[in-house]
């Protein structure tokens, strides 16, 4: 009996020693090399809003996701072997991949130090409704990073995939994501000319070639349009807050491109 306790002892002892040799902040090792939790949770947090309130689905997913993780790691490291690394087809992705995020993480900075001010939203307000011709369009929308994504989604369209589907799927707009891309009711005086002009060139159930804004690469589909009732302030103020928030970065870019020194 006391050579048992003894045996169990050990093999506790050898568990709790291999759970205790992950480092610091790792959720894996995969052959010497660590999975950071950081980088776990960031790929949670992209999840749909409300799909994680679910504890038995957020242990689910991020179970999952950790596995894709771990099977990254696999990949990669049979590729170093073989010198992909050096390859300079990959090198020139990975310097886009990083220029993009990057990029991303500017806007979004920017975006988030610039909010209106009640005052400037009034003034955007008074100039929509100026600018209203009569109508209201519905609309979704997918919006990729790249013009290479946009003409293959716009491919899978073509071929008979489902708008919705392609959306939650490739869309990068966090918001309409979720909804298939839906975005609602609107006059298309609350988006940026390029995304307006081009839903308005639309017929009802058309669907646009890629469009490019400051954005990205938006596909657009028109599902119908009505005529349209001046919309309350309150109604209209966030979409107000994004559209004004957008211009300001637009400016900004354009006065970074003027002021910069380009050689050609």
């Amino acid at each position: 009996m006391k050579n048992k306790f003894l045996v169990a002892a050990v093999l506790g002892s050898m568990v709790f020693g291999a759970v205790a040799a992950l480092p610091p902040g790792a959720v894996a090792v995969v052959n010497g090399e660590p999975i950071s939790k950081s980088v776990l949770d960031f790929l949670m947090s992209q999840a749909p809003s409300g799909y994680l309130k679910n504890s038995k689905n957020a242990e689910e997913v991020r179970s999952h996701v950790k596995e894709q993780l771990i099977r990254a790691s696999v990949i990669v490291q049979e590729a170093r072997k073989h010198g992909f690394q050096n390859r300079s087809d990959v090198k020139i992705a990975q310097n886009l991949a990083e220029q993009d995020v990057i990029v991303r993480a500017f806007v979004k900075d920017y975006m988030d130090s610039h909010k209106p001010t009640e005052s400037q939203l009034r003034e955007s307000y008074g100039k929509m409704k100026a600018n209203m011709n009569g109508k209201e369009i519905h609309l979704h929308h997918i919006l990729l990073s790249t013009e290479k994504e946009a003409k293959m989604v716009s491919a899978k369209l073509a071929k008979g995939a489902k708008f919705e589907d392609l959306a939650k799927r490739y869309s990068k707009d966090t918001v309409s994501k979720p909804k298939g891309g839906d975005l609602g009711w609107s006059s298309p005086a609350v988006y940026v000319k390029p995304f307006a002009d081009s839903a308005e060139s639309l017929k009802d159930g058309m669907t646009s070639v890629p469009v490019k804004t400051q954005f990205g690469w938006h596909i657009i589909r028109r599902d119908s349009s009505r005529d349209a009732k001046v919309p309350e302030f309150d109604a209209v103020k966030s979409q107000l807050e994004q559209m004004f928030i957008q211009e300001e970065l637009q400016k900004y870019v354009e006065s970074l491109r003027k002021s910069a020194k380009v050689d050609e």
